[in-house]
């Protein structure tokens, strides 16, 4: 999809073209979390700050899965192509991700009781782990995959009743729930073992972000565009996130990254889907579209790959494999391997897997039982 180079007559217009938009967005996300894993620290506390609320776009892809599914499956007339469709986009590149990782499990677990590794292996390949406290057992970023597969096995029971009556409001207002419980963690109400290991990443505590995205995509997909573009309102909006996540104080900084800004999320994604011609041409130009398409890739193949790029770099050094320090230049350097591995990855290997197992699920049963 790509965007167009001038703002068109209103009837001309396909909102599909404005969609790129939420790809360019999708890709900052992703980049968010990388830059807080791996980025070192440098000395800047706006910086740093900025930085450190990056896992708060974990709780923006839920919510713009919800958005995006309900846009394009505002009823799920077959719940078994739903589910299948899901599968294939998200559980190869996840297998991948699994295998990727297996040298650093087998050292993470060296010494432990066979056991453990053996339940956190199977908890990860089945996308059980985030409801328990193996949560981040094997590939960290993979929890929230888990949480993924849950609201997928969930949405075809949700988009219908949240159509029926459509109460946007309420949503909101619901979708707040993950923040208050993260206030009463943040004021030692609710004790840290348990949010570590039940609360912060079950799959149920980030529901109501994943209805509220359903509520707006079944809205969107009965408005048309305006006339006039909503550059100034999106902007504004993009602005204010930035401007929360460098002056949230710190002390409640998990309740930005567990859904304290998820109505700003919210605004920008909604308006982001409208016609805007310098924000689109911005988030949703060529580049930052096809850097989206790949962000999941991104997101998902970013741990073991850092792991083997570290590694690759301590040997061209001479420092012990065990050395964790990095600089500023390595991260950089880490990022670009990362995106062009990750577009590797998504045109030469998840596309082509994608293409022949979506054949395959068209096929009748019987035909594909031979």
């Amino acid at each position: 999809m790509t965007v167009m180079n001038a703002a068109p007559p209103a009837a001309a217009y396909d909102a599909r073209s404005n969609y790129s938009a939420l790809n360019g967005l999708r890709f900052l996300a992703a980049l968010g979390v990388v830059a807080f894993h791996y980025m070192p620290a440098t000395g800047s506390a706006s910086l740093s700050s900025l930085v450190q609320c990056g896992p708060a776009a974990v709780g923006f892809f839920f919510l713009l899965s919800g958005f995006v599914l309900a846009h394009r499956h505002p009823s799920t007339p077959s719940k078994t192509a739903f589910w299948w469709a899901r599968f294939v986009r998200i559980y190869p590149m996840y297998l991948l991700a699994f295998l990727l990782f297996l040298p650093m499990a087998v050292e993470k677990y060296r010494g432990a009781p066979i056991h453990l590794p053996a339940l956190a292996a199977l908890l990860n390949l089945f996308m059980l782990q985030s409801w328990t406290p193996l949560s981040q057992s094997w590939n960290g970023p993979s929890w929230s995959l888990s949480v993924e597969a849950f609201l997928y096995a969930m949405f075809p029971f949700l988009v219908v009743p949240i159509g029926r009556a459509n109460r946007r409001v309420v949503w909101c207002l619901v979708a707040m729930l993950p923040a208050a419980l993260t206030v009463l963690f943040c004021l030692n109400v609710i004790p840290a073992q348990a949010w570590r290991s039940w609360i912060g990443n079950n799959p149920a505590f980030w529901v109501p972000v994943f209805c509220l995205g359903i509520s707006l995509g079944l809205w969107r997909s009965g408005h048309a565009d305006s006339e006039r573009p909503v550059d100034i309102p999106a902007a504004l909006v993009l602005a204010a996130i930035v401007f929360s996540a460098l002056f949230w104080p710190a002390e409640f900084r998990e309740v930005f990254i567990n859904g304290g800004a998820i109505l700003l999320f919210a605004g920008a994604i909604v308006l982001c889907s409208f016609r805007t011609v310098l924000v689109g041409r911005l988030l949703g130009n060529p580049l930052m579209d096809r850097l989206g398409k790949a962000s999941y890739i991104t997101y998902i193949v970013q741990s073991p790959l850092w792991h083997y790029f570290h590694a690759a770099v301590n040997g061209v050094r001479h420092r012990p494999l065990s050395d964790a320090s990095t600089g500023m230049a390595e991260f950089l350097l880490f990022v670009v391997f990362l995106l062009l591995a990750s577009l590797f990855l998504d045109t030469c290997v998840d596309e082509p897997i994608r293409r022949r197992l979506n054949r395959w699920g068209k096929k009748p049963r019987a035909e594909r039982a031979t």
